[in-house]
């Protein structure tokens, strides 16, 4: 019988008799490669290529991370991305922009393009954006909970998408949030 825990005292409470195998710690290396094992797809050279595309840009960056991290990890759904990216005709942040908003679900839509009533870099309080999404309609009702909270996992949403930035966070969620000038 083999018994793994972390903590030596379980182990040494199974059975004082054996004498227990206490596994080393990772080196930065193998963390990195477990990481890339975990959190990127089997084919490495497809984000390699995806990132290419970003051209450098911070904004591309984070917006495809938003995208890909709510992708399946398999190749034919990275390599779909790339496809798309690799469009011309438009600079590629453009094609990168149309290509997260196209991937919104319909429901953070309306909600996403009504930040446009706001001004470029303006600091809009969590609070009202949520009760004004909530006055025009834009939140659908989820169960029991409060047409609030089910705004409030919309912004969180977009925020993780990056398609919308966190200016500061209180301690129960944000409390304000901007929009990039690009977007």
């Amino acid at each position: 019988m083999l018994l793994t825990t972390r903590n030596r005292e379980v182990a040494l409470h199974a059975d004082k008799e054996i004498t227990a195998y206490q596994l080393r710690f990772l080196s930065e290396e193998e963390c990195w490669m477990l990481f890339c094992k975990k959190a990127l797809p089997k084919n490495v050279t497809t984000t390699l290529d995806i990132v290419a595309k970003c051209g450098g840009l911070p904004l591309a960056v984070v917006v495809l991370d938003g995208l890909l991290s709510r992708k399946d990890k398999i190749p034919s759904e990275w390599a779909k991305v790339l496809k798309r990216i690799s469009g011309e005709g438009h600079d590629q942040i453009t094609i990168i922009l149309v290509l997260s908003y196209d991937d919104l679900p319909y429901f953070l839509k309306p909600c996403f393009l009504y930040l446009g009533v706001f001004p470029e870099d303006h600091e809009i309080p969590a609070r009202k954006l949520i009760q004004l999404w909530v006055a025009k309609g834009f939140v659908q009702q989820r169960g029991n909970e409060m047409m609030e909270e089910v705004a409030e996992d919309y912004l969180e949403e977009l925020i993780d998408r990056s398609m919308v930035q966190l200016s500061r966070r209180s301690g129960v969620g944000t409390k304000t949030c901007r929009i990039h000038d690009m977007l």
